[in-house]
């Protein structure tokens, strides 16, 4: 199961979502689908973006607002074009291969520069994306609102919401 975190940022003293970072783990997104669909009851975790911790080791791909979807059929939730992405994906090698001064049979060339999107572990998405791309406002569902960070933060281990 995905873990979600939303990452939120202060603008004029009010604390605004910026990114939902959807991390799987090595290995654990379904490829094969065509549309990943996140519902908007998911659990996640609040953070302030300047505490959170990006590792090194962990292979993340942002999502663009052209990657995003929304269906009649599914309401209450957004989708990430996992065919979209990965054509994005297949472009950019494409266009990244075409750089290398390397020739077509030289067996020290990289493959795919060691990438391999099976490896991806997290996405990274503009909170403003997710926004336009269902055209609601952030106010509705999404701000902390007063000081329910400084609430939040004396709660210890209680900083998940719901969305």
């Amino acid at each position: 199961m995905a873990k979600i975190t939303i990452c939120y940022q202060r603008e004029r003293n009010v604390l605004v979502p910026s990114k939902m970072i959807i991390f799987f783990g090595a290995g654990n997104i379904k490829w094969e689908k065509d549309t990943l669909y996140i519902p908007f009851g998911t659990r996640f975790r609040r953070q302030l973006m300047e505490d959170f911790k990006f590792h090194e080791d962990t292979l993340s791909l942002s999502v663009f607002l052209t990657e995003l979807v929304t269906n009649p059929a599914f309401p209450g939730k957004f989708g990430i074009s996992l065919s979209s992405v990965l054509d994005r994906l297949e472009r950019m090698m494409e266009q990244e291969s075409k750089k290398i001064p390397y020739q077509f049979n030289d067996s020290s060339a990289p493959d795919n520069f060691g990438l391999n999107y099976l490896d991806i572990e997290q996405f990274i998405i503009s909170f403003a994306d997710i926004v336009k791309v269902m055209q609601i406002g952030t106010q509705f569902n999404y701000s902390y609102g007063g000081n329910c960070l400084e609430e939040k933060q004396s709660n210890k281990g209680d900083d998940q919401g719901t969305w």
